[in-house]
C-alpha cells in the first residue's frame, strides 16, 4: 500500500529539536517537504501527539544564525521503527517562505514546487510573525 504524497519531498538531513509535552528531545531530519517532515529518531510519540519542532534550514550563505531556524508546530501522523514523520500545522510566514526556497534549490522541477507553494496558500492560513 503506497503513501499519498501531496508535495515533493527532498532528501534533507539535519538536526531537529522536538518538543513534546513539555519533554525534548533531538532527532535527525531525512526527508522535507513542505506540508511536513520525517526525522529519524528512538523517542516513540503517539499518533496526532503536537510537537513543536525547531529545524536548521540554511540561509543563502554559509553562516549559522538564529534566522536559520524555523519553528514549526506539527503533529504525528506516522511512526515506524526508525522515526517519526511530522505533518505541519503552524508556520509562520518568513519561515514557509524559507522552507519554500530550500526545497525549491534542492529539486529539479521548481515550477511544481512553486505550484505546490500556491495550492497549500489558498488552503492553509499561515500565522503571521
Amino acid at each position: 500500500m503506497g503513501e499519498a504524497r501531496r508535495f515533493t519531498r527532498i532528501p534533507y538531513q539535519s538536526e531537529v529539536l522536538m518538543n513534546a509535552n513539555g519533554q525534548w528531545f533531538r532527532g535527525l531530519s531525512e526527508n522535507l517537504s513542505l506540508y511536513g517532515i520525517y526525522i529519524k529518531s528512538n523517542e516513540r510519540l503517539k499518533l496526532d501527539s503536537i510537537v513543536e519542532l525547531t529545524i536548521y534550514l540554511p540561509g543563502s550563505d554559509d553562516t549559522t544564525n538564529d534566522d536559520n531556524y524555523i519553528d514549526v508546530n506539527s503533529v504525528v501522523v506516522r511512526q515506524d521503527q526508525e522515526g517519526i514523520g511530522c505533518e505541519f500545522r503552524q508556520v509562520d510566514v518568513d519561515a514557509f517562505l524559507n522552507l519554500k526556497n530550500v526545497i525549491s534549490s534542492r529539486c529539479d522541477n521548481k515550477t511544481l514546487v512553486m505550484d505546490e507553494f500556491y495550492s497549500y496558500l489558498s488552503r492553509k492560513e499561515l500565522l503571521a510573525s
